[in-house]
């Protein structure tokens, strides 16, 4: 059969669907049919050179179809309404991390801290920290000299007296006024 051929009849069998009757025939036609011994592959292996360009092929297939799936060419792309673990991911991989911390300037940066609280996609919004300065900055340490660092099992407010968003915006707020 010629690639001209087999063109053909795959054009024309477009949206063609077989009925369960014709399944079923076809099951039971191919049962016992495709024993090891009857494979035409069967007990032979790959060559290391062969097996090198199938995974060179499969890698071009990858790369292609994850370039073709990034940002807002991906169906589930969520823009701004992200949550806040895929944000910050996102933000590790798009903001370049200096070689020190951005408010120190001593320490090797480990995480990235949002600036104004408001948890857009701004990487400009976004600080890389040392998790020293990502404390102080959220206000967490502080808290813990006042309360004890042993507060397991506790939720936020039992521990600080005060809803986490009500700290983060008071925090936020006193942050701005030294600046």
């Amino acid at each position: 059969m010629t690639e001209e051929h087999k063109r053909k009849i795959s054009q024309a069998m477009k949206g063609h669907t077989v009925s369960k009757e014709t399944r079923k025939k076809l099951s039971i036609a191919r049962k016992g049919k495709y024993k090891k011994e009857e494979n035409s592959f069967y007990g032979k292996h790959h060559t290391e050179e062969t097996k090198q360009a199938l995974k060179e092929q499969q890698l071009k297939i990858r790369e292609k179809s994850s370039k073709r799936m990034l940002g807002k060419k991906n169906p589930i792309w969520k823009g701004n309404n992200v949550g806040y673990t895929s944000l910050h991911d996102w933000i590790r991989k798009h903001k370049p991390k200096p070689q020190f911390c951005e408010i120190c300037n001593e320490r090797q940066p480990k995480e990235v801290a949002n600036i104004s609280g408001n948890y857009k996609r701004n990487i400009n919004d976004f600080k890389w920290t040392c998790h020293k300065c990502h404390r102080e900055m959220d206000g967490i340490s502080d808290n813990l000299r006042k309360f004890g660092k042993n507060q397991k099992g506790k939720t936020y407010e039992q521990i600080y007296g005060i809803k986490k968003e009500q700290q983060i915006k008071k925090k936020l707020c006193e942050v701005r006024r030294k600046r």
